[in-house]
């Protein structure tokens, strides 16, 4: 006869995805720190689908200028780049975190180049609607004034003697 345990209630080890950290971590200031918030206990590395959730929390941490550390058996490591915190765990990860990393840059150029192209169509517009209004309302030419002749200059007689 066989019969099933349960595991042990000791087997049981917080998502790896919580020992994570991204913010500022400058000692002399009291900067912000953010983590995943999860309270999930595993037998595994990660709770199901925190893996992804991990990756994108360290990557948003990285794009977001931020620094990425953990808490390693009572150490603080503090990572140079998510790609390197994933990699602590995986190399799959790593080569995830790199992917999305890949992938945000692209993003990030796809839309600053559709912002320069609606800047550049915006000026054009404003170009054309100030020559379709020059061509419908057109100035009248400006003339010159005619020149006149210059006048003839009288001598100025200084300390003239007058007579009474």
């Amino acid at each position: 006869m066989t019969t099933t345990t349960a595991p042990a209630p000791n087997s049981l080890k917080p998502c790896r995805c919580s020992l994570f950290e991204v913010g500022e971590f400058d000692p002399e200031q009291d900067g912000a720190s953010f983590t995943t918030e999860c309270d999930r206990m595993t037998k595994n590395e990660f709770a199901q689908g925190h893996d992804a959730k991990f990756v994108s929390f360290i990557v948003k941490g990285q794009l977001d200028g931020y620094e990425i550390r953990t808490n390693d058996g009572g150490m603080t490591v503090t990572f140079p780049n998510a790609v390197a915190a994933a990699k602590s765990v995986s190399e799959a990860l790593g080569i995830k975190a790199a992917k999305m990393l890949a992938r945000a840059d692209e993003k990030a150029k796809e839309k600053a180049e559709k912002s320069a192209a609606k800047e550049a169509a915006k000026t054009a517009k404003k170009i054309q609607a100030a020559n379709a209004e020059q061509t419908a309302n057109p100035r009248p030419a400006e003339t010159e004034p005619a020149a006149e002749a210059p006048k003839p200059k009288t001598p100025r007689r200084r300390g003239a003697k007058t007579t009474a």
